[in-house]
């Protein structure tokens, strides 16, 4: 008999004409989606393009509520809620939804906590409980999904209330079954394959494994993938080089045209300007309905020497812009061009790519794990602080490898500084 997993991913994130996520590609690949409810993500027209996607892609739709909290993407802790404000939260949340999906014809599959909220629910039954009693309240057949090994597990296999066990594909844990906090060296995987390995072992063994080594037994039936950030669209080297910025706004109708092509003001003159060995950073505001670039653009930047391409919006011909060769980081593909969604402005003028300042001539360093924009007049202190943090870790990860215990060793506290500082001086770090 063979097994099936579920695949679940969070979607509908986007807000207003502010885009997240790579929705339609995640669409192709997932079973079920947890769709936020407009407290730390979405609005109403975004569920609800976004449940009409599901239908129209077979997928399964559940609610994904959170804190609210638009600014921290709730992500931030709030502290203090009682047991009826957890529960109305979720109800509020959960019903807007419910009442979207109704009228698209679907019913609810499950419900997932998003961020914060659902990480204080796995570690806090004052949480947990609430959660569980305001969907059972709501629909005593709708499944939990949880953390394995977790406060909310226990909450809801007391209650008892279904649910459905879930592994991160990309997420560290830490030895009590709860995430890795966001920030924490080691704590998201942006390695698809180093991912996908960690799932498989996690079925094989049936446990998964702390970042300190911790094995918890579990039995998985959802697994969750993330697609937010930009990302390499193909693994490479680590690129470096002064930022070349391009601006869009959102398109026109007089301005978005394939006219403007030919236009001064063009990104194909833009190309023409671009020196060899600067990073291309495109602002496209988050808009990610249409490609900036395809492949003969591609293909010109790396003719004329440009080392890489580095967007918060997307490309297009994704095959053809690998074939060029150019590194390219965004959030990833769209069929139709750039003049659908968006129209050009300017270059070389500070840009908010990803929602953050960048200036002509910022260093720009890419690799596996994302881009880092660092100001040019700051870059020789921060390369410095930088190699010597590399030197730090490279010393910690083999007092790891010896044995050692994390406590006071990572972040090291001062007697093990001063045991790095003696091995430096030995040459031993």
């Amino acid at each position: 008999m063979t097994e099936t997993l579920d695949l679940n991913a969070d979607l509908g994130e986007s807000f207003g004409p502010w885009r997240m996520g790579q929705d339609e590609a995640l669409f192709d690949i997932i079973t079920s989606a947890n769709v936020a409810c407009g407290f730390h993500a979405g609005d109403p027209m975004e569920m609800d393009r976004t449940v009409a996607r599901a239908k129209a892609k077979g997928v399964a739709v559940g609610a994904h509520p959170g804190f609210r909290d638009l600014e921290g993407f709730g992500r931030r802790r709030i502290h203090g809620l009682t047991p009826d404000e957890v529960r109305t939260l979720v109800r509020y949340q959960v019903g807007a939804l419910a009442a979207i999906a109704r009228a698209h014809g679907l019913d609810l599959s499950h419900v997932k906590l998003h961020g914060a909220l659902g990480n204080m629910a796995s570690e806090d039954d004052a949480i947990a409980r609430p959660f569980i009693e305001a969907v059972a309240a709501f629909d005593a057949a709708l499944p939990v999904i949880t953390m394995a090994a977790t406060a909310l597990e226990r909450a809801a296999a007391a209650h008892p209330h279904p649910l459905v066990r879930e592994i991160y594909a990309d997420r560290a844990y830490n030895d009590d079954g709860t995430l890795v906090a966001r920030g924490t060296p080691g704590a998201v995987l942006h390695d698809a394959e180093e991912a996908a390995d960690r799932v498989l072992r996690m079925l094989e063994e049936g446990a998964l494994t702390s970042i300190n080594g911790a094995k918890l037994a579990v039995k998985p039936e959802t697994v969750c993938v993330h697609g937010d950030g930009p990302m390499p669209l193909a693994a490479g080297e680590r690129v470096v080089g002064p930022a070349f910025t391009l601006r869009f706004v959102p398109a026109r109708e007089d301005l978005a045209t394939p006219e403007s092509w030919s236009s001064p003001t063009s990104t194909r003159a833009a190309i023409e300007d671009m020196p060899e060995g600067v990073v291309t950073v495109a602002d496209a505001g988050g808009i990610i309905d249409a490609g900036i670039f395809g492949d003969i653009l591609c293909a010109r930047m790396k003719k004329r020497g440009v080392a890489a391409l580095v967007t918060d919006g997307v490309v297009r011909d994704v095959d053809g812009v690998l074939a060029t060769g150019l590194p390219v980081w965004s959030r990833g593909a769209a069929a139709p061009p750039s003049v659908a969604a968006l129209t050009f402005v300017g270059w070389q003028e500070p840009v908010a790519c990803g929602g953050v300042a960048v200036m002509p001539g910022d260093l720009i360093v890419a690799d596996r794990d994302g881009a880092v924009c660092t100001p040019r007049a700051l870059a020789e202190e921060v390369a410095a602080a930088g190699l010597e943090q590399e030197r730090l870790e490279g010393w910690i990860m083999r007092e790891v490898e010896g044995g050692a215990p994390l406590p006071g060793l990572y972040p090291a506290d001062d007697a093990n500084r001063r045991r790095y500082e003696e091995a430096k001086a030995r040459g031993e770090a």
